[in-house]
């Protein structure tokens, strides 16, 4: 935090007010960028999971639909993840778009994930899972 700080020093515009609390931000934001590097790496996007050789492919909104259905995120979290995720929005246009800040969205999206990668570990969702009866 405190290396963030002094290297901002050297940025800060100290025309403009809360010289401090913008100071004190960009350390924050330091720091937890900081802690995320040390964080174990959980995949958010479909390209990053490990190859796995399934005797059905299915798409990944379908899972999402799944994961909504049981429960498991909101029906408003699988659409947020599949704008931002699979259509290639960002956070920011669909947070103008719904008139709400984009760091709920961002949140929301967090806990969407997290609550997806566990599903998916405990083996309440998979691929098997959804399969039609004539692709097992």
């Amino acid at each position: 935090m405190v290396t963030e700080f002094v290297a901002q020093l050297a940025r800060i515009d100290v025309e403009r007010p809360h010289i401090a609390a913008r100071l004190m931000l960009w350390a924050r934001k330091g720091a937890l960028r900081a802690r995320g590097r040390d964080a174990r790496h959980i995949p958010r996007d479909p390209s990053e999971l490990p190859e796995r050789h399934a005797a059905y492919e299915v798409d990944p909104i379908v899972l999402l639909l799944e994961a909504a259905r049981q429960q498991i995120i909101t029906p408003d979290a699988a659409e947020l993840i599949t704008a931002t995720r699979l259509n290639g929005l960002t956070v920011q246009c669909v947070a103008n778009d719904q008139g709400v800040p984009a760091s709920r969205l961002y949140k929301q999206r967090q806990v969407a994930e997290v609550r997806l990668a566990a599903a998916f570990r405990d083996g309440r969702i998979s691929a098997m899972s959804i399969a039609p009866p004539s692709a097992v």
